[in-house]
């Protein structure tokens, strides 16, 4: 029919069958066909629109494309959607002697701080810790806890600066810690060498720093660190938690301007 009426649209058209006055001849003719042939189109995105969404939602919302987070803890509860659930602070880890702690040992608020050592963001928030340990004195402390993520490197200088405050005490730890931040930055990131040049200010050689890398000694408590952070709700870093006498008070997430960080703490003091 389509084919008889081009025919007939070229014959009443001299112009060609391509022409304006031709396209509109066979339309209006085949009015009926056109309008048939768009609602079909139209109905099948309309019902595979809502066979996608009935999909989506028995599968339990959209996939995480294109990124990758640290999945939750086992027993953490699930947000719903829209719903932000409060990290559950008070599964934190207790501080303990062992933590590596910064500042006065009897300070009135310490802030947990879980961290990479290749995280561009823990390099930025590294010097703003220290600046606000120096502004408030006696009053506040820092424990620094390691959440490796980023690849091998992190876990590495983790391991590392472990095995260096088992051997050279917590002041050698500090300052391992200080050095990979500054060496990162101007680096363009962590790197195996960055740990090497790190370890050997505070004394450790090359070889040393192998060993210390194979140590399942140090490895387990990276591990557990990062564990017990996973726990308490950490999911990225920096993440930060503020502690008082009474135990976790506030989670802080990322990497804060130093006055938006003292206007959390003072809630405390």
């Amino acid at each position: 029919m389509l084919k008889r009426n081009i025919i007939m649209a070229t014959t009443k058209n001299p112009a060609g069958p391509f022409s304006l006055e031709s396209a509109i001849s066979i339309l209006s003719d085949n009015f009926l066909i056109v309008l048939m042939v768009l609602a079909a189109f139209i109905g099948g995105f309309f019902v595979g629109s809502i066979w996608t969404e009935n999909q989506l939602l028995r599968n339990g919302g959209l996939a995480n494309v294109g990124g990758a987070a640290v999945p939750a803890a086992a027993g953490q509860p699930a947000a719903a959607a829209g719903e932000e659930v409060a990290p559950p602070i008070e599964k934190m880890p207790e501080l303990t002697n062992a933590d590596h702690k910064f500042g006065n040992q009897n300070a009135k608020i310490t802030i947990v701080e879980y961290s990479d050592m290749n995280c561009p963001f823990c390099r930025k928030f590294h010097p703003t810790m220290k600046q606000l340990i120096a502004d408030y004195g006696d009053d506040v402390a820092w424990v620094y806890r390691h959440f490796p993520f980023q690849g091998q490197n992190s876990t590495d200088a983790a391991v590392v600066s472990e095995c260096i405050a088992d051997s050279k005490g917590n002041d050698a730890f500090w300052k391992f810690v200080d050095s990979i931040t500054a060496k990162a930055d101007l680096g363009g990131g962590l790197s195996p060498e960055i740990i090497v040049a790190a370890a050997g200010e505070v004394g450790l050689s090359e070889a040393q720093v192998t060993a210390c890398k194979a140590d399942t000694k140090f490895q387990q408590i990276v591990t557990a660190q990062r564990d017990g952070g996973a726990a308490t709700g950490v999911t990225g870093t920096p993440a930060s938690i503020i502690v008082t006498a009474d135990g976790p008070q506030e989670f802080v997430s990322g990497a804060l301007p130093i006055e938006q960080l003292k206007t959390t703490v003072e809630k405390y003091l």
